[in-house]
């Protein structure tokens, strides 16, 4: 795998979407996880829009709170790929 753009920071406003994108410029990874202050987050969960399109892969907050401004990070196969902060400004 090799990463052509990595995460980056994002600031938002409350109640307005935010997007995380890791692009990738070679490879195609079996396992990709996100986590939210080292936690893993669960993309089941309605909060979170994953999308997993050879060779982007997202993380969208369709409607920013608070709880949101923390620091993110992706995982593909068991590696770290990516870190980036989102702010959210009220």
């Amino acid at each position: 795998m090799a990463v052509d753009k990595a995460l980056m920071d994002h600031k938002g406003k409350l109640k307005k979407p935010a997007k995380l994108k890791v692009s990738l410029s070679a490879g195609s990874p079996k396992q990709v996880k996100w986590f939210k202050n080292g936690e893993e987050i669960d993309t089941s969960n309605i909060k979170y829009r994953v999308s997993n399109q050879m060779p982007t892969y997202s993380l969208e907050i369709p409607e920013l709170a608070v709880e949101d401004d923390a620091e993110y990070s992706c995982e593909m196969d068991g590696v770290e790929v990516g870190r980036g902060r989102i702010t959210v400004d009220g």
